[in-house]
């Protein structure tokens, strides 16, 4: 008896550690995927910034950059208005507000995504500049690469000459990008729409009283739009971005008209000086501005390339064939027609600009063969559009009556295809 209680303990025991080993294996496997997973979610980009000087007068600024390894960044000049560019790896700039110093070459300095894998620094300057060759040296500890550059005051001969220089030996820049789209879509009897959700990555667009960015407002609204086309309607519909990054303004045009859009709607929320202006505004494309306020927000959305450092100069042909051919009656038609009916529906949840089909000269609205609009939901210069854009339930009605207009349009070309 007594030994059969031992044997009794024995197994307990022995159960016991089993029990035991096999928690401790499992806690082990659960934490290693624990940090796994924390891990690649909190993954950095292949480069970071941690810190930014800006030094100097009005003759001679420097600028140094601290990265945690070497950049290879690719500077460059651009004009009107004069700016220095730094393009580089995918990196993420963790240096706090800039302001440059008072009296410095550097007026402003500005940091974002251009495209997947690439990022870019502009910085607006204080009149022609020339630049001497980077440099990229270690930190004083050793554990960073120092870019340093250095600007210099120079005329306009000289600067103008420096560009000249560098269209020698360096392509567009903004070129390259449009490969992501190379498929063209091919008419057929589906209607094509693409929604151009405003800004992105270094160009954040207007930003709210309450602290909202337009590029993310923007691009929420345009994937909620897509998503309930895509549930309840046969509208092929696709985005100019997806994500947070950069595009041109003449890309975003080259886009649709790569994809064969039939309707092209740019989505904003500007802001504006008069705080009590407030309610959602249909744009459509005119030489000349139907009004003050439409003026100002065309001038405001038009500056987007200047912020994201790309040559405002039309040099790609099919643009430049779209501004020749602007007074295509038909488009225009076309694009009134829409933007009437987006009003009428609009107008069934939300509040309208007084007035609220204006027109301006929008470079994004600029397709000849594509009837194009620019839908401002409202002012995030005003706390309660900026509220509005931003409440779930608010922006469902909105969507469900926009895709009823755009729903009614492609019926109506449809009949007219036929």
């Amino acid at each position: 008896m007594q030994i059969c209680s031992v044997n009794a303990a024995l197994v307990v025991t022995k159960r016991s550690q089993v029990m035991n080993a096999m928690r401790y294996w499992m806690v082990s496997v659960i934490l290693t995927l624990c940090v796994t997973v924390c891990i690649g979610a909190t993954a950095q980009p292949e480069l970071v910034a941690s810190a930014l000087r800006i030094t100097g007068d009005s003759n001679v600024t420097r600028v140094e950059i601290e990265f945690d390894r070497d950049p290879q960044i690719e500077p460059l000049l651009l004009s009107s208005p004069n700016r220095l560019i730094l393009d580089m790896p995918e990196a993420l700039f963790a240096v706090g507000q800039v302001e440059p110093p008072s009296g410095s070459l550097v007026a402003s300095f500005r940091s974002g995504l251009m495209q997947e894998g690439r990022s870019r620094v502009v910085m607006a300057v204080n009149g022609p500049i020339v630049f001497d060759q980077p440099t990229i040296t270690p930190s004083a500890d050793g554990k960073a690469k120092v870019f340093s550059i250095s600007l210099k005051k120079s005329n306009d001969a000289d600067f103008a000459k420096s560009i000249q220089e560098q269209l020698l030996t360096t392509a567009s820049t903004a070129g390259g990008k449009g490969d992501r789209v190379l498929r063209t879509q091919a008419k057929t009897k589906s209607f094509t729409l693409v929604i151009d959700p405003g800004h992105g990555g270094i160009d954040g667009g207007a930003s709210g009283r309450a602290g909202s960015v337009e590029k993310h407002l923007t691009l929420q609204f345009a994937k909620e739009l897509e998503a309930h086309l895509q549930r309840n309607t046969s509208i092929k519909t696709f985005l100019t971005r997806t994500d947070d990054r950069f595009l041109a303004l003449d890309e975003r045009v080259k886009i649709a008209r790569q994809l064969g859009a039939d309707l092209f709607i740019s989505i904003h929320a500007d802001t504006i000086a008069d705080n009590s202006l407030r309610g959602a505004t249909v744009y459509t494309l005119s030489d000349k501005a139907s009004d003050e306020v439409s003026r100002i927000v065309a001038q405001q959305e038009n500056l987007s390339d200047v912020i994201g450092g790309v040559e405002i100069a039309i040099e790609d042909k099919t643009v430049a064939d779209i501004l020749i051919d602007l007074t295509r009656r038909e488009t225009i038609q076309h694009s009134v027609g829409f933007a009437r009916s987006a009003i009428e529906a609009l107008q069934r949840k939300t509040n309208l600009m007084h007035n609220p089909h204006r027109s301006a000269g929008f470079r994004v609205l600029r397709a000849a063969d594509i009837p194009s609009v620019l839908v401002e939901l409202g002012y995030l210069s005003n706390l309660d559009d900026e509220k509005q854009i931003k409440d779930a339930t608010w922006r469902q009605g909105v969507v469900e009556e926009l895709t009823r207009a755009i729903h009614k349009h492609a019926e109506t070309w449809m009949v007219a295809r036929q």
